[in-house]
């Protein structure tokens, strides 16, 4: 039978108000075969991997911010790759390259609502 799962935020600050209360009314008692000092080691415990999972999850926003940061200046610079290729007369905007950039052929573009024929299973303007 699996266990139960506690909201860990709510979890925790209720551990930590349990023990502050047992400390304060009853610090020699032991409940469930368990002393106070017991319950302070494993709650420091909890503590401690609280801490080590914020901190991964800071360092990895940051990661992701840098990340996507590096995504923006290649995008970016992406452009001059299309624009390039459009304008170089070795390839041009009818070129495989220029489509291979996920860009649309100048051939295969439709323009206003001239008439179509298929062609090698393309759609290409009638001429």
């Amino acid at each position: 039978m699996a266990r139960k799962k506690y909201p860990p935020g709510e979890s925790i600050e209720q551990l930590h108000r349990i023990c502050d209360a047992w400390r304060r009314h009853a610090p020699d008692a032991k409940y469930g075969n368990k002393t106070l000092a017991e319950m302070q080691t494993g709650i420091t415990g909890i503590d401690q991997k609280q801490n080590r999972l914020d901190d991964l999850d800071s360092r990895a926003n940051a990661m992701r911010i840098e990340r996507d940061d590096d995504i923006a200046d290649w995008m970016e610079f992406s452009k001059f790759i299309r624009f390039g290729v459009a304008a170089d007369p070795a390839f041009g905007e009818d070129s495989a390259f220029y489509e291979d950039l996920g860009l649309m052929r100048v051939s295969e573009r439709k323009i206003g609502k001239e008439p179509t024929k298929e062609t090698d299973g393309r759609q290409r303007r009638a001429s």
